[in-house]
């Protein structure tokens, strides 16, 4: 069953220092921040030597026939979004759909898209292009 909330987020400029995302969130349980026109005016931006490469595991496993193949695996770490937020790694400006931030002031939904774009940067090893999270 769905909790009715959700963002979603579009990359909009990147260079070799930042990368900018433009989001919006929505909120069913609220008429006020429906946002059904999926007006996206929050932004976040995220210091790239912030990113948090993930754990590499590289091994051969040998299977029953004798054939040896190679296996690599992506483990993702933790994500420190408070401390990235804090030393300013992230700065979001939050939505006009923002009906609740955290206690740093930054709007819950851009709290969570910027975890999963953290994510799938290091489940795949490049930033998403865009992100819908429906909650």
């Amino acid at each position: 069953m769905s909790l009715g909330i959700g963002a979603f987020c579009k990359l909009i400029a990147e260079d070799e220092e930042t990368v900018i995302y433009e989001y919006g969130s929505y909120n069913l349980n609220e008429p006020d921040y429906i946002n059904e026109q999926k007006i996206a005016d929050g932004i976040i931006t995220i210091k790239k030597s912030s990113l948090i490469e993930p754990e590499i595991h590289d091994k051969i496993k040998r299977f029953p026939n004798g054939k040896k193949k190679r296996i690599i695996k992506r483990v993702p770490n933790d994500i420190p979004l408070e401390t990235l937020f804090n030393n300013k790694s992230i700065i979001v400006e939050n939505c006009s759909h923002c009906w609740k931030t955290n206690d740093i002031g930054v709007d819950v939904m851009a709290s969570t898209t910027t975890w999963y774009i953290f994510l799938e940067y290091q489940e795949k090893g490049y930033l998403p292009k865009s992100l819908s999270i429906n909650k």
